[in-house]
């Protein structure tokens, strides 16, 4: 048991199945996770070279799983924490093409990204084996989630060794593949296995300072979700209608009162269901509504201004980029006055068609309301300065 991993997280079971690789070799280990009284017990460990891991096992497939990548499919850097940082980890690739995995300590980022591709392929392989990924991590940065229970100055992972001071992540560096074996409390792990666990708490208790975008994976958790509901209502609905029809057999007055009840029982699910729909409807408005207004973002206008930076081509510069800027000159005895929902922005560009294809790309954010073009002026040195307004 794991009693330094006991939290209020209810009764419930899980997957986290790793997938680590290195040149064209590949294994996958499998941690079998139940959650009893809010104590953490590691029930089963599997350990294959095939990702068909489950029916090597004759594993159950109705449970969720949280995945985890190391190797060579994933690319971890340490970077300086500022605008525009993103650049120095992908170089010229589009962001778009790729899932990030960062986690934030003061002015220094430890990021990890794979290809959206590759994930893709990996979701739908283990879609066709019949089971549902509801979370993703990659890369030896989900040890933050295990920092305050590991009293090691140093750890390593299958292929990276991290640093440790005071709770936090010193540095990390490149090795070979390890073997190590940690002590949590009386479970021995081995160092795929403390990735694994680092994995699941970040499923289970989102750290504030790691941004993990896993909101594609909803429709699989709710897949899930309704496949145990229809399961559940398809046994007991069955058993209901098997008794009817023996009792029905014997006794035809008695069938036509039972199944009177099983029309009404019909009825009531019908408009618990619809009563579920709605309230799902409500829950993903308000999470919507939630979304736009930054409580659940960390960093919120920050966020936004990161994105601008990460968005800039080369040929444009930014001299100043300001947040909830003034809406006139400060005057004695007169209220200052902010623009609360305005980041205004000052730069310069050689390039007319590059600047429009920038303003084009900034619209299409969902972040973005409105951008007022305040200024755009052309000097004889064929620089041209601009300045905007983008309304969030």
């Amino acid at each position: 048991m794991l009693e330094q991993l006991k939290y209020n997280i209810g009764n419930s079971s899980f997957y986290v199945l790793g997938i680590f690789s290195k040149d064209e070799d590949m294994s996958y280990y499998l941690l079998c996770l139940d959650v009893k009284d809010d104590e953490l017990i590691i029930k089963e460990r599997y350990h294959s070279n095939s990702l068909n891991i489950f029916n090597e096992n004759n594993l159950k497939k109705d449970l969720p799983i949280i995945l985890h990548l190391e190797g060579d499919d994933v690319i971890s850097k340490s970077l300086e924490n500022t605008i525009g940082y993103r650049k120095n980890l992908i170089f010229n690739a589009n962001a778009d093409d790729f899932h990030f995995f960062e986690y934030s300590q003061s002015d220094t980022i430890f990021a990890s990204i794979v290809r959206k591709s590759y994930i893709d392929e990996l979701l739908n392989t283990l879609s066709v084996s019949g089971v549902f990924v509801v979370g993703l991590t990659f890369g030896p940065f989900v040890l933050a989630n295990l920092l305050t229970m590991l009293n090691q100055p140093e750890v390593s992972l299958s292929y990276n060794t991290l640093k440790l001071k005071e709770g936090k992540i010193i540095s990390f560096s490149k090795t070979k593949e390890t073997h190590q074996h940690y002590q949590i409390n009386d479970e021995n792990l081995n160092s795929k296995e403390v990735s694994l666990m680092g994995a699941f708490l970040g499923y289970k208790y989102a750290n504030p300072l790691i941004e993990n975008d896993n909101d594609f994976l909803l429709g699989n958790k709710n897949e899930l979700k309704f496949k145990k509901l229809f399961k559940t209502i398809g046994i007991s609905s069955l058993a209901l209608i098997i008794i009817a029809l023996f009792i029905g057999h014997f006794l035809l007055k008695h069938y036509s009162v039972s199944l009177a009840e099983k029309s009404t029982e019909y009825a009531a699910y019908q408009q618990t269901m619809q009563l579920l729909n709605g309230l799902n409807q409500e829950k993903t408005l308000k999470e919507k509504i939630l979304l736009t207004s930054g409580i659940n973002n960390q960093g919120f206008i920050t966020k936004h201004v990161q994105g601008i930076g990460n968005s800039v081509p080369e040929d444009i510069r930014l001299l100043s980029v300001k947040t909830f800027p003034l809406v006139k000159k400060i005057r004695e005895g007169e209220r200052i006055g902010f623009e609360l929902n305005v980041i205004s922005i000052l730069g310069e560009t050689t390039n007319d068609g590059s600047f429009n294809e920038w303003i084009i790309a900034l619209k299409q954010k969902s972040w973005v309301k409105k951008i007022d073009i305040l200024e755009y002026i052309q000097d004889e040195k064929r620089m041209n300065s601009f300045s905007l307004n983008i309304s969030i």
